[in-house]
């Protein structure tokens, strides 16, 4: 049985858009339905016209029903339904929100700075939001498939309408239909300490982010620097990557920086 308190579930339903009392009271609704809102506060321990506040709300987002008998009793609907029901309120205010605020999506061209971005969830949305402008070119950097995992959709659908989707990886990433340069090594051989948990794009040559995934820190600009520095990056790589079929490892060493040398002298044996 669920825990109604349970910490995880509380903070995960907030993130949806619950306050933790809507919250509360879906997981006690979960453990013990259908019943009164009388005999749900009461079990529960939550306030009773918090409990009666909170399941008139939860009847409105679609994650209770009433079942009309001598008394009203409440039954939850399952939590498939429900984040169905939640996914869709939030996609329908989306549209609404960028259609009625459509005259101020170009505000970031008013300085195009560089701007810090905290935490991997955040770091994630502004790499789809410039993602979703790109009208002829993605070059991209990553080595963690659990980072690939949150653009592949999107990259898909990119490659699909025909733009270009080009990237280089270490690792044995999953992006399908991306031209991908790879060396697919596995999670547990080393790569180059300046590879560690890195995400580079650029979009149409326009717009960029340099991220730590590791720190949770990344930085977003338009800037004409930033761009060019993390296109070339990312082109060297691909070069490298080239050069590394048809080039001896002793040959090769010239063109690489001590970071790089150990690994491509042991990759290419």
């Amino acid at each position: 049985m669920l825990d109604h308190t349970s910490s995880h579930f509380l903070d995960r339903f907030e993130e949806l858009g619950l306050s933790r009392n809507e919250s509360s009271v879906y997981l006690a609704l979960l453990n013990n339905h259908p019943t009164t809102g009388y005999k749900l506060a009461k079990d529960s321990g939550i306030l009773r016209p918090v409990a009666y506040e909170m399941l008139n709300r939860l009847v409105e987002k679609g994650g209770v029903k009433i079942v009309k008998d001598k008394t009203d009793l409440y039954s939850p609907i399952s939590p498939e339904k429900f984040l169905m029901s939640l996914e869709k309120r939030f996609t329908d205010a989306r549209a609404s929100l960028i259609d009625g605020l459509s005259h101020y999506q170009d505000i970031e061209n008013d300085n195009d700075d560089f701007w810090n971005i905290s935490q991997r969830d955040s770091i994630i949305a502004s790499i789809l939001e410039i993602t979703s402008k790109a009208k002829s070119e993605i070059l991209f950097y990553i080595n963690s498939n659990s980072d690939a995992f949150y653009l592949k959709k999107d990259f898909s659908k990119k490659v699909a309408s025909g733009i270009q989707v080009i990237g280089f990886s270490y690792r044995d990433i999953e992006l399908p239909g991306t031209e991908l340069y790879t060396f697919n090594i596995d999670k547990d051989t080393q790569i180059p300490h300046s590879a560690d948990d890195k995400i580079l794009i650029v979009v149409d040559g326009k717009y960029s982010i340099m991220a730590d995934m590791d720190a949770g820190k990344a930085c977003q600009s338009m800037r004409s620097v930033q761009v060019m520095m993390i296109k070339e990056y990312i082109r060297m790589k691909i070069v490298l990557y080239r050069m590394s079929k048809i080039i001896s490892p002793s040959k090769l060493s010239l063109y690489l920086f001590d970071d790089d040398k150990e690994f491509y002298e042991n990759i290419i044996k």
